[in-house]
């Protein structure tokens, strides 16, 4: 075990480092307006799913009361990402499946807060294993995995309605 986060950085996989390349480009693309594939806004809602049940089947227990927690915390994060998706005035490119996104910074923040909270969670997991069994822990982890989730869900979903009903680019 390490006694320390910069213990932990050097002990950390490659693919991490990796991961974390990718998360930046991608925020840092985000800074500037362009026109994205509808697909792009489906591929991170499939993640968050993905790895949220992965947390539930393999670190935390599937009781009934934790699926509540995540799913409501799911339904506001998915409020959230339609009201998110609103303030920032995507438009539809005309009869195709693209989205006009202008410039903002709000998703680099978000990406690197989502890898430290997660870094930092695979840290706290490794000093102490039994964490998970902490309900403290275990409501931080289902309240930011649900948030994220409903998140990435309300701006796809708001973002399938745009490219119907518009508005468009013209």
């Amino acid at each position: 075990m390490t006694n320390s986060i910069w213990e932990s950085i050097a002990d950390t996989p490659w693919w991490v480092y990796l991961v974390f390349i990718i998360l930046i480009r991608m925020g840092y693309a985000a800074t500037k307006g362009r026109v994205v594939h509808i697909r792009s806004f489906l591929v991170l809602p499939v993640i968050f799913i993905f790895t949220s049940l992965l947390n539930f089947f393999v670190n935390i227990s599937f009781t009934p009361t934790n699926i509540a927690l995540w799913l409501g915390t799911t339904l506001i994060g998915i409020a959230v990402g339609c009201i998110q998706f609103q303030l920032m005035k995507i438009k539809a490119v005309p009869n195709e499946n693209k989205l006009y996104l202008p410039g903002t910074w709000g998703l680099l923040i978000l990406l690197m807060l989502l890898f430290a909270a997660r870094y930092y969670t695979g840290y706290e997991i490794a000093l102490d294993p039994t964490i998970l069994q902490q309900p403290k822990w275990m409501m931080g982890m289902f309240l930011l995995y649900g948030l994220l989730t409903g998140l990435f869900i309300g701006r796809a979903f708001c973002a399938v309605r745009r490219l119907k009903r518009g508005p468009y680019t013209v």
